[in-house]
């Protein structure tokens, strides 16, 4: 195949999208919005900005046209594709780019990489809504009660760099604590059993 900015084409068919916006993170506990109809999936979004990655957008809508004709001999609405147009989402913060939507089972976790290819510690908070990540993702056919869709497995995700964190900031749990020196030592506070009193 061509060789086309951010795009990695792998031999087993998936394909790694570099420098996108991560968004909808839920790469590390899988998640359903509803979840007492819907399986718990790992899942993400990534932000592909049109400035930047027109060649790469040009790309993937060419390779999901040629898989719809592949997979069902005529299109299936851009609805049921990984990838939309982040203009007709409503959402602010995916105009100017095109959203790949990708998912996985929760008993199959996507691995995710640090830039020197370390595993990240899901609790360092180093991957958040708002960093940018290169996503490795597999087209795959679904035909079935739910539909015809083109959709993509998440199999990794590569942090590579700080961006503008989406939504509110992640509170300082450390506030408030101090260092504790000493040997703890239990004893009754008598006050606080005098104001409650014995029943």
């Amino acid at each position: 195949m061509a060789n086309v900015k951010n795009i990695t084409v792998c031999a087993d068919g998936s394909i790694i999208v570099n420098n996108v916006v991560l968004s909808y993170e839920h790469i590390f506990t899988p998640w359903a919005k509803n979840p007492d109809k819907e399986k718990l999936k790992y899942s993400c979004k990534g932000l592909l900005p049109e400035a930047t990655h027109g060649d790469a957008i040009k790309f993937l809508k060419g390779m999901l046209k040629d898989l719809q004709q592949e997979y069902f001999k005529g299109n299936v609405g851009v609805a049921n594709l990984f990838l939309r147009n982040g203009n007709d989402s409503g959402k602010p913060e995916q105009e100017g780019h095109w959203v790949i939507s990708a998912s996985e089972n929760e008993t199959n976790p996507p691995d995710v990489f640090d830039r020197d290819m370390s595993p990240i510690n899901p609790k360092s908070g180093k991957v958040y809504s708002g960093c940018i990540v290169n996503l490795k993702i597999k087209p795959w056919k679904q035909d079935n009660s739910w539909g015809k869709k083109v959709n993509a497995n998440l199999l990794a995700v590569q942090y590579v760099a700080e961006g503008t964190r989406f939504g509110a900031e992640r509170a300082d749990t450390a506030e408030g604590f101090e260092t504790v020196e000493g040997e703890f030592k239990e004893g009754t506070d008598k006050k606080a059993d005098d104001e409650w009193g014995d029943d």
